[in-house]
């Protein structure tokens, strides 16, 4: 079964055909098809934005909450807007 992003493609004599079926994130969207179709617009537009993440983590699109999250990079703590070296950490 496809994502609710995706179309499904049919074999070549235009039947349903599992063995031949492919899934296919529609225009504006990527990933697998099948598990994953993230909306690109949205992901940019979101981590972007005015509440960007701090400039020591990396932002996320979560598919299944339908927003994006920040998190520290490695060697930070922080919630994602607010990030700082880790205690024990050289840097």
């Amino acid at each position: 079964m496809c994502h609710r992003y995706a179309d499904c493609h049919r074999s070549f004599d235009g039947r349903p055909d599992e063995e031949s079926a492919a899934c296919r994130c529609v225009a504006g969207f990527a990933g697998d098809g099948v598990g994953e179709c993230r909306d690109l617009d949205r992901e940019e537009q979101d981590c972007r934005g005015t509440d960007s993440c701090h400039p020591d983590a990396s932002c996320s699109f979560s598919e299944e909450r339908q927003f994006f999250t920040c998190g520290c990079n490695l060697g930070f703590e922080g919630d994602g807007f607010n990030c700082r070296v880790k205690q024990g950490v050289v840097s």
